[in-house]
């Protein structure tokens, strides 16, 4: 390591939200710190972000947490109760950055991720300029188009606007955002694409390994899963193998938030289980249409997880058994790695940001299946990378097309060949390094 003499720039990055579930914000604060940048990444510090961002000169400051709950269904107390979360952050965000917030370099950056922009963006502004500090925004979406069509959105727009405008640079997620960005309020913004970090592209498993940590996170994670259900056996050498008919392991990553609709998923995945059973029942078809069974693991942690965890529970599976987890940072990846196709529902409450969770996915080299909306094609490449859908029913034929005759599925096997190849070498810190890097190492 280099001596704090060797120190290039303190880069403050504010996460308004928690850090753990932040993992573009850890990707920049890992990668500044990469080149000789000391960061504070402040924040809320419910999840642990993965151990690689975790370093010497990586600090993570807690954000104190408004002391009242934002879940209330009435419009009028939900209104009162956002306004005093924001009066709150005016005076949390400076006293965190001027008490806590420190680096060896006189030089500063100030990073704000956007949303939740509102006020962050305001507060850091100003604290850029006292500091004689770069002001950055990183553009995830609009922090206005998550308030939908409502009179503050409006405002909240203009704001965002406003500010955006005097960042010293602004990056952002989509080319399609990119544009909007300049027509909307006459920010320019430079594209910085989502990509996986390299111990998530690097991290491809081989078949030998890929049993046994199925055997291992199957152990750990779907304890509940009787014998036909195993995705493993034991030889009686003791050698783990695949069982010949093994489920087809289906995973769906998600903030439980209303951009992603899983009601679409899960009416999918009914039509599907009744699809499997009417064949299964009709003896005139004879063996030669197999369907496996699917185990589909939907991760993440969000408010409507109870809603959809009681459909999941109202309705009475055959060939289909669907679990919710949360998996640790570190457990993630493996766990991708080792699925054999993933699904996607993000929307975009703005229509230009990207699922990011898509990315982690193809860094693991696994194809996906995701909702169509105007933005996604920059990501996802039909019939390449992955399939595109707009209705259950669509998504119920994909599923049909690709666990027909499972393991042996030529549509399937060819969209992992693809992903896995376009993979290679693709990961943040490249995409980093030639975009970000060069725009704030001199200003």
């Amino acid at each position: 390591m280099e001596s704090d003499e060797g120190i290039v720039m303190t880069a403050t990055l504010f996460v308004v939200g928690d850090i753990g579930r932040s993992p573009r914000m850890c990707y920049h604060a890992y990668s500044l710190a990469q080149q000789g940048c000391y960061v504070n990444l402040v924040g809320y510090t419910d999840t642990l972000p993965h151990r690689n961002v975790v370093g010497e000169y990586i600090r993570f400051i807690p954000l104190p947490k408004p002391p009242i709950s934002s879940s209330y269904v009435n419009p009028i107390v939900s209104f009162l109760v956002r306004l005093i979360k924001m009066i709150w952050l005016l005076f949390v965000l400076p006293y965190t950055f001027f008490l806590h917030c420190r680096g060896p370099s006189h030089r500063q950056m100030i990073m704000v991720q956007n949303p939740p922009g509102i006020p962050a963006m305001i507060v850091c502004y100003l604290m850029a300029k006292i500091q004689f500090a770069a002001f950055v925004v990183d553009w995830h979406n609009y922090s206005s188009s998550m308030l939908g069509r409502t009179w503050p959105a409006y405002f909240v727009g203009l704001i965002e606007g406003f500010f955006g405008r005097r960042a010293t640079l602004n990056f952002c997620v989509s080319n399609a955002m990119k544009n909007d960005l300049e027509r909307r309020w006459a920010v320019r913004a430079t594209t910085l694409y989502d990509r996986p970090p390299t111990w998530i592209s690097e991290g491809l498993v081989s078949p030998v390994e890929k049993v046994r940590i199925f055997h291992r996170l199957a152990t750990e994670h779907l304890r509940d899963l009787n014998d036909e259900w195993k995705f493993t056996h034991e030889e009686a050498d003791g050698t783990l193998k695949f069982r010949e008919k093994r489920p087809l392991l289906l995973v769906s990553s998600t903030s439980w938030t209303p951009d992603e609709d899983f009601s679409i998923l899960l009416d999918a995945l009914i039509r599907l289980d009744k699809r499997v059973a009417d064949i299964a029942d009709n003896q005139a078809l004879g063996p030669a249409i197999t369907y496996p069974n699917i185990v589909v693991v939907i991760t993440g942690k969000g408010p409507l997880k109870e809603f959809y965890e009681e459909r999941i529970r109202q309705f009475c599976w055959k060939n289909v058994r669907v679990f919710t987890a949360w998996l640790p940072a570190n457990d993630y990846p493996t766990f991708l790695a080792c699925a054999d196709v993933g699904v996607s529902l993000h929307t975009s409450t703005s229509g230009f940001d990207l699922p990011m969770k898509v990315v982690d996915m193809f860094g693991s080299g696994l194809p996906v299946l995701a909702k169509n909306f105007p933005a996604i094609s920059e990501l996802v490449e039909d019939g390449r990378n992955g399939l595109l859908f707009d209705t259950a029913e669509e998504l119920e034929g994909l599923l049909a097309d690709i666990s027909l005759g499972f393991p042996e599925n030529p549509k399937l096997s060819e969209l992992s060949k693809m992903v896995k190849e376009h993979s290679k070498n693709n990961h943040w810190v490249r995409n980093w390094n030639a975009v970000f890097w060069p725009r704030v190492e001199h200003f």
